[in-house]
């Protein structure tokens, strides 16, 4: 949000005074701390300070020594702040206490409940999306990005209640895997046989590639390779992403 408002033209006026918005998130954090009030929303505001340089390890050094009053979603917002002003040891330190709270068995995933839920900004979509985010941009496995993917799609739509606030963090979750598809190169298709290529494909970055072809036995260029002897295919992909494919053979009798 802070790059979409502060850049060079982003179609709109920006009603907000961000000195003004910073200096008021850090008096809220100042009085939570004194009051030793550890929440979700302070752990938000350090995230969105910590994304503007407005605050130092010092103002969130409180939140960090907080232990297990907060939770995934706390412990997310305040990972990629400190991921924010280059503290990566902290970062992960914060990451992996998200573990913490999580158990993941063969066909499930649980949740555990933490103080943090008391709070109303909280919620398990809020706090899978967190994870999710900061799970991509650790590269973590593509089995474990799916696991929890499939596990915020399955509670988004069993959930008879959802909120405007439950959108934002879903889009928020999922920004890190759409970015990385937009950075994928061009899908391309090579399949050879017996060393001759049949066919050559490729589409446009960021596009699928989806293709049906077949081939004649008594037509080039099957009818130039030697009858019944064995030939190698070959499938070669090109690009990031998965490869579904069917091979079918047909023959044709008279009756």
């Amino acid at each position: 949000m802070a790059q979409l408002l502060e850049s060079a033209d982003p179609g709109f006026r920006n009603p907000v005074e961000m000195e003004d918005l910073d200096s008021w998130m850090l008096s809220e954090m100042e009085r939570a701390e004194a009051k030793d009030q550890v929440s979700f929303t302070q752990a938000w505001n350090a995230r969105a300070l910590a994304e503007r340089g407005a605050v130092g390890p010092g103002d969130l050094a409180w939140l960090f020594e907080s232990e297990d009053r907060l939770g995934i979603g706390g412990y997310g917002l305040l990972s990629g702040a400190y991921q924010a002003l280059g503290l990566t040891r902290e970062a992960d330190t914060l990451y992996k206490r998200i573990s913490n709270f999580i158990t993941i068995g063969t066909q499930s995933l649980t949740i555990v409940d933490t103080y943090e839920k008391a709070s109303y900004f909280s919620s398990g979509e809020v706090e899978l999306a967190l994870f999710l985010r900061e799970a991509t941009n650790r590269d973590e496995t593509p089995e474990l990005l799916l696991r929890f993917a499939g596990a915020l799609d399955r509670n988004r739509h069993a959930r008879r209640f959802t909120s405007r606030f439950d959108d934002f963090w879903l889009v928020n979750g999922f920004m890190g895997l759409l970015a990385r598809e937009s950075r994928s190169t061009s899908p391309g298709l090579t399949v050879s046989l017996g060393g001759e290529t049949l066919i050559e494909e490729s589409a446009q970055a960021g596009k699928s590639l989806s293709l049906r072809q077949g081939f004649r036995f008594t037509e080039p260029p099957l009818s130039g390779f030697e009858s019944d002897a064995p030939l190698n295919l070959a499938l070669s992909a090109q690009g990031d992403g998965q490869l579904y494919c069917r091979v079918c053979g047909y023959l044709r009798k008279k009756m």
